[in-house]
């Protein structure tokens, strides 16, 4: 068996096809290192100016009345490890804008860095898209004539005289096309972080090992399937050349078509999220109460009757604030669930299986944005509990929440707002939330390997003409 792998791995070596294969992917991994270091470059500026921005509305706070009129924004950084699994970055939400005052406290998202939707129209040459397109084709490059070659050159007979297991000679013959392929990964891996160190781009660290670990890890399985369907096919199939076009017609297939209809699919299973009616509703709300007189009259006014007519748009501010996070959560889950459904259409692709699994082992994607949104609504939560606690404080306030002009008019300190703390996936988090994915990448894997081994099984000794 030792000596099947090393064979193997010593004629791929030597190939002059395993060796142009070498020289693309590793062209491709130093474009991913250049676009990403100059996109580092570019996003600390960005990063930057909306930090600065967001500080400098905390800085103009002096008081209540001050903080709710301020409207806030908190945003994702941007991953150090984007360019192993850009995860949609690029294109989803990276803000939540925060309006405390009655009548605006929903979370809404949206993005401030690098926004330009005609640019979301292309894809990110980042590890995971290298993997899905040009490993899996390299993979079928590599092993289209595993056993249909050995047939065609009569040396499958030589080989099978020796007291060895056809179902052993698949397990060395995959492990020299595994080793192969993965060096040519790993070559190519280890120059985009040297192009990236170089530029800036990120730090090689220890803590960047765990993740390097985990998307070879997935690269391992993902590459083993098209190897494995290569290997399948090599054996069933008359010659070397039926099988490359009967494995690039899959490959077309599984990469290329399958996603394309599952995003129709999940467009036309799931109804469009309503915009409109979301944006729209305050300025229903507010025309309402002004036609019924219903308009804050002023602080020293408002004093006489105790603030009826205010407390009573408070109160219908607070109820109709309600029906807006209603309204708003519908349409924003019904965009991720239109999002779910594409992605599990999607899943019977073996490259989406993979793009799931590296983005869940990464802890980025859908995974990323529902626990940023999650941690948003706390903070909105812990901003209005401040605010409560400060007006409960002085007794001279009308205690009107949460409208500006009637709430304490004492001065604040804007360093004792309470700040974003950020979000982080745990890999426990992110597994849980994206086991699909990971489970049916392992079993397309198993599925594959059975099929191989049955193919290998079944398979001619000798030209069958």
């Amino acid at each position: 068996m030792l000596e099947i792998f090393l064979h193997q791995l010593h004629d791929h070596l030597k190939s002059l096809r395993f060796q142009l294969s070498l020289v693309l992917l590793v062209a491709f991994f130093a474009a991913n290192g250049l676009v990403y270091g100059w996109k580092a470059e570019r996003l600390v500026d960005e990063v930057g100016r909306v930090e600065a921005e967001s500080a400098r509305r905390f800085d103009g706070v002096s008081d209540l009345g001050g903080m709710l009129r301020t409207s806030y924004r908190i945003h994702m950084r941007p991953l150090e490890t984007g360019f192993m699994v850009e995860g949609g970055q690029d294109w989803s939400t990276d803000t939540v804008y925060l309006d405390i005052e009655s009548g605006d406290g929903v979370a809404r998202t949206g993005r401030v860095v690098a926004v330009n939707h005609w640019m979301d129209r292309f894809e990110i040459v980042d590890w995971a898209l290298i993997v899905r397109i040009a490993v899996s084709f390299l993979a079928i490059a590599l092993a289209y004539d595993t056993l249909s070659g050995e047939r065609e050159r009569g040396t499958l007979a030589l080989l099978l005289i020796h007291p060895i297991s056809r179902a052993r000679i698949v397990a060395a013959k995959l492990g020299a096309h595994l080793s192969a392929l993965l060096a040519a990964v790993l070559v190519g891996a280890v120059l985009s972080l040297v192009i990236l160190a170089l530029q800036g781009g990120v730090q090689l660290s220890l803590p960047l090992l765990a993740p390097l670990a985990l998307f070879l890890l997935g690269t391992l399985c993902y590459a083993a399937f098209f190897l494995l369907l290569a290997m399948a096919v090599s054996a069933r199939a008359r010659t070397s050349a039926s099988a490359l076009v009967t494995l690039m017609v899959i490959w077309a297939a599984l990469v290329v078509v399958i996603p394309q209809a599952a995003y129709l699919a999940g467009a036309r299973a799931v109804a469009a999220p309503d915009w409109n009616r979301v944006w729209d509703y305050w300025g229903e709300v507010r025309d309402n109460l002004n036609l019924e007189g219903l308009t804050p009259r002023g602080r020293e006014e408002g004093a006489v009757d105790d603030y009826s007519v205010e407390r009573e748009v408070a109160r219908r501010l607070n109820e109709s604030e309600k029906e807006h996070r209603q309204l708003y959560e519908e349409a924003r889950l019904r965009e991720v669930r239109q999002f779910e459904v594409t992605q599990g259409l999607s899943l019977i692709s073996p490259g989406y299986a993979f793009q799931g699994t590296a983005e869940a082992l990464l802890g980025t994607g859908l995974v990323r944005y529902k626990a940023f949104v999650k941690a948003a609504k706390e903070y909105v939560r812990t901003l209005r509990t401040y605010v409560r606690d400060l007006d409960a404080a002085d007794g001279d306030s009308p205690h009107i929440l949460y409208l500006p002009d009637y709430v304490s008019e004492r001065p604040l300190d804007h360093r004792d707002i309470p700040r974003f703390g950020g979000v982080r996936v745990s890999l426990a988090s992110a597994v849980s939330g994206s086991y699909l994915p990971i489970s049916i990448l392992l079993l397309e894997t198993a599925a594959a390997f059975l099929i191989c081994l049955w193919a290998f099984l079944r398979a001619p000794v000798v030209d069958r003409e």
